[in-house]
């Protein structure tokens, strides 16, 4: 998830598909891949302090939604599909990173309300065409609930937490498994990093 390699917009740019007898249409992937390269420049340039929008032109919900007509000799949707998912992974990182920066720069307050075990278990995703596989997921914020209710225990008894199954390192770093109809891959990723906020957290508190 978190470290997947940077996709910038010259290599999207760059990006040459191989054609099947039956694919997705290419004027369609390659408008939408213009629009995803314009957005990857207008991010570029606001870390350079260059003048750019301060709105997004396109989103990883949009990219990870995104539909395309199949036809005769269009790009492999394999393929296609693969460099999607990248992109998406890549920009809600680059819009979280963005947002964190406008905070601090404002002097906001950029720290997430802890999270519940309860909230974890119950957490609901949106459904994708293209997402992470439902049950390694599920099965994941279980695992990760019972954790935390372990760890918040230790704490409330006034010892420090000691990490066993659950750290903020792998929180960020864990990797689903990608399925049609799976959930959100920017949705999990998003709830997974706050997560990992609120465990670091937890564990650097000193006891009182």
């Amino acid at each position: 998830m978190a470290d997947e390699a940077r996709l910038t917009a010259e290599e999207l740019n760059a990006v040459e598909f191989t054609k099947a007898m039956r694919g997705y249409a290419m004027h369609e992937v390659d408008t939408f891949l213009d629009q995803a390269v314009a957005e990857l420049r207008r991010i570029q340039a606001r870390r350079n302090g260059e003048a750019a929008p301060s709105a997004p032109r396109l989103t990883a919900e949009a990219v990870e939604h995104k539909q395309f007509t199949k036809a005769l000799r269009g790009y492999a949707m394999d393929e296609v599909d693969d460099l999607l998912d990248r992109l998406a992974e890549n920009l809600t990182r680059l819009h979280r990173e963005e947002q964190w920066a406008q905070a601090s720069m404002l002097g906001r307050p950029v720290a997430m309300p802890g999270i519940t075990p309860e909230e974890v278990r119950r957490k609901q995703f949106t459904p994708a065409m293209r997402g992470y596989t439902t049950g390694e997921v599920d099965a994941f914020l279980d695992d990760a609930a019972t954790e935390l209710t372990r760890l918040r225990g230790e704490r409330a008894h006034g010892f420090r937490p000691t990490p066993q199954r659950l750290t903020a390192d792998n929180l960020r770093t864990w990797r689903f498994t990608k399925a049609m109809r799976g959930y959100a891959v920017h949705e999990v990723d998003q709830f997974l990093d706050h997560l990992a906020e609120d465990v670091a957290t937890l564990l650097r508190t000193p006891t009182t």
